[in-house]
């Protein structure tokens, strides 16, 4: 059974993001807004039954450009559930 992995980084002047199923390249899949930075990676590896437990990174932190505002995005290892928290 093919797992679907979750990558999201800082590349260059932009964070990009994609899925993929397999080795297969899958949607969703593209760029933030310019404005957005990010800190670290999320690189996660999902089962069907949404566990999360086999992946390297759990969270990430993304902030504006200039700073203003940012937020970290976690997701739990047991539920794949995705939580954001704000004054990352």
């Amino acid at each position: 059974m093919a797992r679907t992995y979750f990558f999201c980084a800082q590349d260059g002047d932009h964070v990009s993001y994609f899925t993929r199923k397999g080795t297969t390249t899958i949607r969703p899949k593209g760029s933030f807004p310019e404005n957005i930075r990010g800190t670290g990676n999320l690189n996660l590896t999902l089962r069907k039954d949404g566990y999360a437990g086999e992946s390297s990174k759990y969270s990430m932190y993304l902030r504006t450009k200039d700073g203003k505002y940012a937020r970290q995005i976690v997701v739990a290892a047991y539920t794949g559930r995705v939580r954001i928290v704000r004054d990352a």
